[in-house]
């Protein structure tokens, strides 16, 4: 990590002496600019960036993790084409992650098993794409992919090669490369072999000084070999083909230029390859290339204050390259946050009337992603004149996101087309659901759509959720056949559409115990489920999968608040079905109690104490049967006899016996006469007496235990059957037994022998 720290081969940082004998190369320009020291350097920055790395890769999150792992493996993929590889690289690159720059550096180098044979030429592959991603990384490509790529320049292998220039071009700007490349070039004692990659690159850098080195190179003292790699390099860097080997015209023409500024050497640059592209076929994408890059490094080289007047002009320019190139930069301003001024929009608007197909639909593109509604507006006014299906296409879903009416009457006539039925369709579905579709417009979609969906083949999704903001009840049964489709697609949409709609739900409810239904039934639940039936649904579909159980709660809520007491009630009685509901009965109950603010129904309040029973919520069932005997002329003879009950049972359980009696005098008391009816209730009453008694014994309260015995049995003895009574007997027996085992031992009773009483006499 040393050598690392003192090794930083970076614009504006060239290499010195002290640093190359750090790291153990030697100093003589013929010995950097050798093949062997090239990877010598090569070798350390390759460890330096392992070592890196791991800061970095530490940095990312899981998810960019797993999107870099993704990337590199299509990178790595053999069996693909290259634009997909390439497309990959690009992709990581523009994430601008050191990670993954280190794992494109790493999959640059020749490995020992790819030396020759297949794997060779696989490896040939993977380095082009990545080499060509960097040629059109919108990004500057890190300074840590220079070395790699000077490491291969080398290659025998000419498709390879000129990708590595071309890629090295992209470091015009770093002194230390470009001296690394004219000092290999420019040394004759190195073959031709080791010599023109380094030529090639120069051309790839759009400065003076290369173009003053590859002039140099057309000396005659040169051999051919290297004047002919010379003359291709010269004129991929100004774009004049003309001169050739000429070495007087191409002095001529540097006499003229080497004294121009930055701006001015570009701008010539610039005009050179515009006048090449004019008289070269258009479909030359290598050629088009170069002059886009040469415009990229405009683009870039201009002041930031001066790049929104450069990119007008590019939009405005005859060149398809060109304003394809600004309207790219543009996207890329967007996503780096930059400002996108009035005179940019506007300049994106007029490119809605663009001769390019492709930029017609970047334009629309653009706008949509930018949210221009004066741009919305354009692309309204152009909807019936466009022909183009992807532009088409475009248009549609930028009028999704900002509907227009004047754009409704196209997207109804694309309907019946099958390259755009679903743009349209979602177009008309946004402007409905915004209210801007009139009445007879309504009527007419309605018709339009019966005629598309008609016949045995299930329509599509998009079509079945627009027939549900149109549909009438004749629709609605066709949509509800639908649910029940073979197709998952179709019976989702028609799902959907039902639960967007007002229809009742009950045919979701039907079907809600299908894990397709199960999510949407619940969420239309909490938006509109307003009815016993649906309520009671959702109590008897409880989910297993653990990412419905909230939403599964909240629709329960949702719908028992909007229902009246008595099926809340039945909704507890189906959820008492499952012994391991009783936390959550508890908790809705308690939910939907505190909604009505102090306005419970007694009802409610009874239904909520049996269930604290059952969790030995004592003292809050006792809390609940208070209020309910406040409000018992409200409760029905049934009710009242449950309050009764639970009012026993609660007294028993907080020991409050005296209540408890008072209780169940009160409950007999209301029977009256009727022999039977009480004799019932007192055998009803035997668990729950004996059951507290017993505890009482247990407890080793022997007083309350016989007191409590005692009065029970006075209060219902002549009611009871035999078995009972008996069963009173073998309690009271167990108590006084109890009650003896607890008695403290009486001291024994002593007899004096013989000659204690002789003692005590003669005393």
């Amino acid at each position: 990590m040393r050598h690392c720290n003192q090794f930083t081969p970076t614009p504006g940082n060239p290499e010195n002496p002290r640093n190359l004998r750090a790291l153990g190369i030697p100093e003589t320009p013929g010995a950097l600019a050798s093949r062997g020291t090239l990877k010598n350097i090569l070798s350390v920055m390759l460890v330096c960036l392992t070592l890196g790395t791991s800061v970095a890769r530490a940095a990312l999150s899981e998810s960019q993790q797993r999107d870099m792992k993704l990337f590199l493996s299509v990178v790595a993929e053999t069996k693909l084409h290259i634009d997909q590889r390439r497309e990959a690289a690009l992709s990581l690159l523009r994430r601008n992650w050191e990670a993954g720059d280190a794992a494109l550096v790493a999959m640059l180098q020749p490995s020992s098993a790819g030396e020759n044979g297949t794997n060779a030429a696989a490896m040939r592959e993977t380095q082009q794409a990545i080499a060509q991603a960097l040629v059109q990384s919108p990004r500057q490509p890190s300074n840590v992919f220079v070395l790699p790529l000077l490491g291969l320049l080398d290659s025998e292998d000419d498709i390879l090669l000129a990708d590595i220039a071309e890629a090295l071009g992209r470091f015009q700007d770093s002194p230390w490369v470009a001296s690394q490349l004219v000092l290999q070039a420019m040394d004759r004692k190195l073959d031709v072999q080791h010599r023109r990659g380094s030529i090639l690159t120069l051309g790839f850098h759009r400065t003076r000084d290369a173009a003053e080195v590859l002039i140099g190179l057309l000396d005659k003292a040169e051999p051919l070999s290297i004047r002919q790699i010379a003359a291709t390099a010269l004129a991929q860097l100004t774009g004049i083909e003309a001169y050739g080997l000429h070495h007087d015209l191409w002095t001529q023409w540097w006499e003229s230029h080497r004294d121009l500024n930055d701006t001015q050497w570009l701008s010539s640059l610039v005009s050179n390859f515009a006048r090449r592209t004019t008289m070269l076929a258009r479909h030359n994408e290598q050629i088009l290339q170069r002059f886009v890059e040469a415009q990229r490094q405009l683009y870039l080289g201009t002041p930031q204050e001066d790049r929104t007047i450069l990119l007008q002009k590019m939009l405005q320019d005859q060149q398809l390259t060109s304003r394809l190139l600004a309207v790219d930069l543009i996207v890329q301003r967007l996503i780096d946050q930059q400002p996108i001024d009035e005179t940019l929009r506007q300049g994106v608007r007029v490119a809605l009337g663009d001769t390019s197909p492709l930029i017609r639909q970047k334009a629309a593109q653009l706008i949509r992603d930018l949210r221009d509604e004066s741009g919305a507006d354009a692309i309204a006014s152009r909807m019936d004149r466009e022909q183009d299906v992807a532009v088409l296409r475009a248009y549609l879903l930028a009028m999704a996101d900002m509907p227009r009416a004047r754009a409704l009457r196209r997207a109804m006539r694309l309907l019946g087309n099958d390259q755009f039925k679903d743009q349209a369709a979602g177009l008309l579905e946004r402007a409905i659901g915004d209210g801007m579709l009139k009445q007879r417009h309504r009527s007419a979609l309605t018709e339009q759509l019966r005629q598309l969906t008609a016949g045995d083949q299930p329509p599509s999704p998009k079509m079945i959720e627009l027939l549900g903001r149109v549909g009438t009840k004749e629709d609605w049964l066709r949509i509800a056949q639908w649910l029940d489709s073979k197709d998952d697609t179709v019976r989702t949409a028609a799902a959907e559409a039902w639960a967007a709609s007002d229809r009742p739900l009950e045919e979701l409810a039907k079907r809600a115990d299908q894990p397709l239904f199960a999510s949407i039934f619940l969420r239309a639940a909490v938006r509109r489920g307003n009815n016993e039936a649906t309520l009671l649904a959702i109590a008897e579909h409880h989910p297993q999968q653990e990412q419905l159980q909230e939403a599964w709660l909240q629709a329960l809520i949702a719908t028992a608040s909007r229902v009246q007491s008595p099926s809340i009630i039945k909704m507890d009685q189906t959820l008492a079905a499952n012994p391991d509901m009783l936390s959550i009965r508890e908790q809705l109950l308690t939910d939907l109690i505190g909604k009505l603010n102090g306005h419970a129904d007694p009802a409610l309040l009874l239904t909520r104490a049996a269930v604290r029973l059952q969790t030995e919520q004592t003292i809050q069932a006792m809390a609940d049967l208070t209020l309910a005997e406040a409000k018992k002329q409200e409760l029905t003879a049934e009710q009242l006899d449950h309050l009764r009950q639970l009012t026993i049972q609660a007294a028993l359980a907080i020991d409050q016996f005296d209540k408890a009696i008072a209780a169940t005098k009160d409950w007999l008391g209301i029977l009256g006469n009727d022999a039977k009816d009480r004799a019932a209730r007192a055998e009803q009453l035997m668990p729950w007496f004996t059951a507290w008694t017993q505890q009482a014994i247990t407890a080793k309260r022997y007083e309350s235990a016989a007191q409590g015995l005692s009065q029970y049995r006075a209060l219902v003895a002549p009611l009871l059957s035999k078995i009972a009574t008996e069963q009173l007997d073998h309690l009271g027996a167990t108590l006084q037994k109890a009650i003896q085992e607890a008695a403290p031992p009486t001291p024994p009773t002593t007899t004096p022998t013989d000659e204690t009483q002789a003692s005590n006499d003669a005393s």
